[in-house]
């Protein structure tokens, strides 16, 4: 099995004063695409052999190569500081993604999503602490249209999310800085 990928990644920084505090953006853009560009044939001893095996590869490993993983991934990132208050923006957006399940093959395309996580801090004098929310509103992957691509109702998403399954998450977070 031979593979080629091609991708780009474009991002950017910017620091500027706002207000009375410190405005930090990131951009980042990626660009990437997998695709198989050689297979190898079938073992010798299924040749001529009554099977339904057409190639050592099938569609679900197939698709989990090339398409399970979205080509577009974006994020925008805000970082405002003002003393010892910090908080944070950012929208990140997954692409378009297919999956398929095992014995079934069928090759169901996902939606793109996004997301957006927020925190807010205060700095004390060797303690950061700050509390936050990744995927805040609660995004889910797109459900599967047919009952046997999520195994029969036992898992109510595709086999693969690129941003996972499991919807918002709530945290608090403590830094100690030990070494001055």
């Amino acid at each position: 099995l031979d593979t080629r990928t091609n991708g780009v990644d474009v991002t950017g920084d910017v620091h500027v004063p706002a207000g009375r505090g410190m405005l930090d953006l990131n951009a980042a853009v990626n660009y990437t695409k997998n695709r198989i560009t050689r297979v190898d044939p079938l073992p010798q001893i299924l040749q001529g052999k009554p099977t339904d095996l057409t190639s050592i590869l099938d569609l679900v490993t197939k698709v989990g190569i090339e398409e399970e993983r979205p080509a577009w991934r974006g994020t925008l990132t805000a970082q405002y500081t003002i003393g010892r208050v910090h908080g944070l923006g950012r929208l990140s957006y997954y692409g378009c993604f297919a999956s398929a399940q095992p014995s079934f093959t069928d090759r169901e395309t996902y939606g793109g999503k996004t997301l957006i996580d927020a925190e807010v801090g205060y700095h004390f004098s060797d303690v950061n602490l700050a509390i936050g929310a990744r995927n805040l509103f609660d995004v889910y992957p797109d459900k599967p249209k047919a009952e046997f691509n999520n195994n029969d109702n036992t898992f109510p998403w595709a086999a693969a999310s690129p941003f996972g399954y499991n919807g918002r998450y709530l945290y608090a977070r403590a830094e100690v800085r030990l070494i001055q």
